[in-house]
């Protein structure tokens, strides 16, 4: 997971290609939108992030976006393709943002095609996406925000050891509508959990 260039505080310029048993996760480039445009076109997927229509435009310009970061010595966001072993084919995004550089703190988020949920697929993906961020960033402390009626959201979270750590009070809008948002983390030194304590 070793990246060829990093910044002063260690974080890697280029993101490393990661397998797990049915993903892979990797840099995105700029034909991914078209996969990425599935997800972004779907109102289920959708409900519990922006709550907004998001145009063919704004998917192209994300992950062009995306595409810029590789090699930037001075990127504080990680963003990965996920992509399906056996097909190819896209499967979502993942990714870490950079929260507080000195504390070595990140946000983790997600997001997976509809037609995977239920199969596994994003918590392994974000128990790949948290090992890269302790082992291959050194990060101390990684959190996530999920809508409070995602328990799909919530469950992942669990699964990969994060502990819930309290509600914040309608501190995202979207739709025109103030949301509350639950906020669970976890620590260097928690990670890995022990396999028989995630139900």
């Amino acid at each position: 997971m070793s990246s060829d260039a990093t910044n002063d505080a260690g974080f890697p310029a280029r993101l490393p290609c990661i397998h797990t048993s049915r993903l892979l996760l990797r840099p995105f480039t700029h034909t991914d939108w078209q996969g990425l445009r599935r997800l972004d076109e779907d109102a289920d997927v959708q409900r519990y992030r922006w709550g907004n229509d998001i145009s063919e435009g704004q998917t192209r310009e994300w992950v062009e976006r995306a595409c810029v970061l590789e090699g930037d010595p001075a990127r504080t966001t990680f963003p990965f393709a996920v992509v399906l072993r056996a097909s190819g084919d896209l499967a979502g995004a993942c990714g870490l943002t950079l929260t507080n550089v000195s504390f070595r703190e990140a946000e983790a988020w997600y997001e997976l095609r509809r037609d995977l949920w239920g199969g596994g697929y994003t918590t392994e993906a974000v128990r790949a996406l948290l090992q890269f961020g302790f082992a291959g960033m050194g990060l101390h402390r990684v959190w996530a925000a999920c809508h409070p009626d995602n328990v799909g959201s919530r469950r992942v979270m669990e699964k990969c050891g994060m502990t819930y750590e309290g509600r914040l009070r309608e501190n995202f809008l979207t739709g025109g509508v103030w949301r509350d948002s639950l906020i669970y983390a976890i620590l260097s030194r928690e990670w890995p959990p022990p396999q028989n304590s995630v139900p």
